[in-house]
C-alpha cells in the first residue's frame, strides 16, 4: 500500500503544478483514489480471514 501511496503522490506533484485545472483534478479525482487506497489497507490490517 505504501507504494500504491507512493505512486499516487508523484502524479500529484505533477499535476498540482498546473494552475486551475490541476487543482481542481486534485479535489475531484486524487484526494477520493488516497482515501480509497487507506480504506483498503485499513480493512485488509482488520480482516479476519488470515
Amino acid at each position: 500500500m505504501g507504494i500504491q501511496l507512493g505512486i499516487v503522490s508523484i502524479i500529484t506533484d505533477l499535476v498540482i503544478f498546473v494552475p486551475y485545472v490541476g487543482f481542481i483534478v486534485y479535489l475531484c479525482f486524487v484526494i477520493p483514489v488516497i482515501y480509497l487506497i487507506y480504506n483498503y489497507s485499513l480493512g485488509l490490517h482488520y480482516s479476519d480471514l488470515s
